[in-house]
């Protein structure tokens, strides 16, 4: 019997619902969406539980489950697991899968969030001058959506302060 039974046996048996995701990704040959679905869901439950290091494993599970024509869920799905791997404290692996977003998407919105991801690891290693260009370029990106744009401005307030520039820092922040 090959491991990949072994896991779809698993998933099967398990009442756990995210080791029945992880069990069925680990016994997938091929992306499936249903399963990417089923992960999505698994790693918010983690989330949720304060386990964030699962989360970002089940979300970059289910970034290879998603079929490669599924460009929007891939990159959503890889942006969760950047901000996932943030969360647990993994700004390495976090920079890395933003990156990837950055580099292949067309999408103003994802840009926009993924640039905003990287200025907040920039502030998080307090280059603070590097986090207010990031978040500046995110700026440019989200023009269109308010909900986006008050998230990056909030994010200027602090890269910008950090920096230094408290009045222009207060100006973001009233923003």
């Amino acid at each position: 019997m090959c491991r990949r039974e072994l896991h779809r046996q698993a998933a099967d048996l398990s009442r756990d619902p995210e080791q029945q995701a992880r069990h069925l990704a680990l016994g997938s040959d091929h992306p499936d969406p249903a399963v990417a679905g089923r992960l999505d869901e698994a790693a918010a439950l983690a989330a949720s539980r304060g386990a964030t290091d699962a989360a970002a494993e089940l979300s970059e599970l289910a970034v290879a489950q998603t079929p490669p024509e599924q460009v929007k869920a891939r990159e959503e799905r890889l942006l969760a697991a950047a901000r996932f791997h943030f969360d647990a404290g993994d700004l390495a692996r976090a920079e890395i899968l933003a990156q990837e977003v950055i580099e292949g998407s067309t999408a103003d919105q994802m840009q926009a969030l993924a640039l905003q991801l990287t200025s907040q690891l920039n502030g998080r290693r307090n280059n603070f001058a590097r986090a207010g260009e990031l978040a500046s370029s995110a700026l440019r990106y989200a023009s269109a959506d308010d909900g986006i744009c008050a998230g990056i401005e909030l994010e200027l307030a602090y890269s910008i302060g950090g920096a230094g520039n408290v009045p222009v820092a207060v100006d973001y922040a009233r923003a």
